[in-house]
């Protein structure tokens, strides 16, 4: 765990996920904020390890239908559960964590429904793309339905890359139709 000084601002950092927090401070009170680190982490092997999870579950802040708040509370779950008993037990905010995940849940439960819609109108999509009007249709149905979704449903679509792509990889298969048509014609 380390303090450093930019600008007006300071950076709390540690190991083993990088957590980063902004303080604002003075050069003097980096030293002595270093100092007090430095002497917390010589008594404590362990502060280190769970510290950066009490930053990451402060960072939270409100539950909301969003990547950073899903991240968040992913990341902070994550991190908690790879820390030891020990460590987990000087977690002193988990209740936060456990808050957020509980106020975390039925978002997900109200949005999910949509976006699985959304994920089935992709996957209707065939693979490889057919320069077709029924493909066209598919990719069409699916940008439609994605693009009715609001921005905390579009979150859990996963397979969003495949309906990006899904126009230029239309396109991409359009020659080979014209080049079947003439061999035909």
């Amino acid at each position: 765990m380390f303090i450093s000084s930019e600008g007006n601002g300071c950076f709390l950092a540690g190991k083993p996920h990088n957590a980063q927090i902004s303080l604002p401070c003075e050069n003097d009170l980096t030293t002595g904020l270093n100092s007090l680190v430095t002497a917390a982490s010589a008594t404590d092997p362990d502060y280190d390890a769970y510290m950066p999870v009490i930053l990451s579950i402060d960072a939270i802040g409100t539950v909301e239908l969003t990547q950073h708040c899903k991240d968040f509370i992913e990341g902070s779950s994550s991190a908690y559960n790879a820390l030891t008993d020990a460590q987990k037990g000087q977690v002193t905010n988990y209740h936060v964590l456990v808050d957020a995940k509980n106020q975390w849940a039925p978002l997900v439960a109200e949005a999910k429904p949509y976006a699985d819609a959304v994920v089935d109108l992709i996957n209707a999509i065939p693979n490889p793309i057919v320069y077709t009007q029924s493909c066209k249709n598919k990719i069409d149905a699916a940008q439609a339905a994605y693009n009715a979704l609001t921005d905390g449903q579009k979150i859990f679509v996963s397979n969003y890359e495949t309906l990006k792509n899904a126009p230029s990889d239309l396109l991409k298969a359009a020659p080979y139709v014209h080049i079947l048509f003439k061999a035909n014609g």
